[in-house]
């Protein structure tokens, strides 16, 4: 009989977007597929799959009797769908997943661990302090009823270890858990009516050189500050510079960025989009990838999308941005927070053409070498011991 697997996260948007090829290489091998998150306007994608949905709901913050009915839930699903293996995404569903997991006596349970957060960030304020003693304990719970747990980089990986919030003997890093599907990103899959579109949403002007930043959220620790002040400081100098910030507003987060802040830094040399669905199409017409961030990354995937697209990257030494870039070869590292450094590497790359095209096609050959998606669910899948066919 072919495994049942549940994917638990508490997003629908996220499952889709960064595991949908996971999805489908499973449910290929003839698995049954159970996803489980809240309900939301991407179920009916994550359904086209050919997974099944299942709609539980998780607060995004502590609740203690909305967190016990969301732990109810998946255990009577995880029972009633006969689950043979449970794959728990982030903090609360590997906690909650993992309680739920072992009451409804599922066989096999593993984690994914995509990044460790604001509680794990650069920053060490009280509120951090506090915020990382309870999603340590959460993660040492979680983690004891789990049978494996993986990670997106080898950082958390040992920080997990270190703190003996897990044993070296059940984690795993893969340095991207999700990897990159290299033939979706590639110049020859871009779409020239989506392209069209960015083309005049953007208005990039012939020998312009376009630096774009992407991120899922507006937050201070993706480095939206440093981005900015990096931009002022390039652009002044170089008039082919022009720099564009894509990502929407994030009211509910501690390290919101109010929108007259990005507001007030529009000019014909700086633009701020809040959202695209054609990520790809901005990429090619971009000439460097930047991403300055000091938030607890796993490892971000604006960057693979960089690599496969064949940009050279500009990102900071950091948890999970390192990994995508190897210094002197396809993109340039700074530290965190340094906008001098920062605004000196971008400067490098906008005045010498042949060391952005030799970047460029470094990090294409890199992301088909160590982020190929095809192969990291390779490895992901054998850490779950699931079959290479169907039973």
């Amino acid at each position: 009989m072919a495994p049942r697997v549940a994917i638990v996260l508490n997003d629908d948007f996220a499952l889709w977007l960064f595991f949908r090829g996971l999805i489908k290489e499973l449910v290929a091998r003839g698995v049954t597929v159970f996803a489980i998150t809240p309900p939301g306007e991407y179920v009916a994608r994550l359904e086209a799959l050919g997974a099944q949905h299942v709609a539980v709901e998780f607060e995004r913050f502590m609740n203690p009797i909305a967190d016990l009915k969301t732990i109810w839930r998946l255990t009577r699903v995880l029972a009633s769908k006969r689950v043979d293996l449970v794959c728990n995404i982030t903090a609360k569903p590997i906690v909650f997943g993992g309680v739920a997991a072992r009451l409804a006596r599922v066989k096999r349970v593993v984690g994914m661990v995509e990044g460790l957060g604001y509680g794990f960030g650069a920053a060490d304020t009280w509120q951090r302090r506090i915020l990382r003693g309870v999603v340590s304990r959460m993660y040492r719970l979680g983690c004891r009823l789990t049978d494996r747990v993986g990670f997106a980089n080898p950082d958390d990986r040992e920080l997990f270890i270190a703190e003996g919030i897990l044993e070296p003997a059940k984690a795993v890093a893969f340095r991207s858990m999700i990897g990159i599907n290299v033939q979706e990103y590639s110049a020859a899959a871009v779409d020239d009516a989506a392209l069209t579109t960015v083309r005049s949403q953007i208005n990039k002007q012939p020998g312009e050189i376009l630096i774009t930043m992407i991120v899922s959220r507006q937050c201070w620790s993706k480095g939206v500050r440093e981005f900015i002040e990096a931009a002022q400081r390039v652009s002044a100098a170089h008039t082919r510079a022009r720099f564009l910030l894509v990502g929407p507003l994030d009211p509910k987060s501690p390290e919101a960025i109010p929108d007259e802040y990005l507001r007030r830094h529009a000019s014909d040399r700086f633009q701020w989009i809040t959202f695209s669905h054609h990520v790809r199409e901005i990429l090619h017409l971009s000439d460097i990838v930047v991403l300055p961030s000091y938030y607890r990354e796993g490892l971000p995937v604006v960057l693979l999308e960089g690599l496969a697209m064949g940009k050279p990257i500009v990102t900071t030494d950091h948890v999970g941005c390192r990994e995508t870039v190897e210094a002197g070869r396809n993109g340039l590292l700074v530290p965190i927070k340094d906008v001098d450094a920062l605004a000196a590497a971008i400067e490098r790359l906008v005045q010498d053409d042949e060391l952005r095209q030799r970047f460029g096609r470094e990090s294409r050959m890199i992301a088909e070498r160590d982020f190929d998606q095809r192969a990291v669910i390779e490895r992901v899948l054998a850490m779950w011991a699931i079959p290479e066919a169907a039973a």
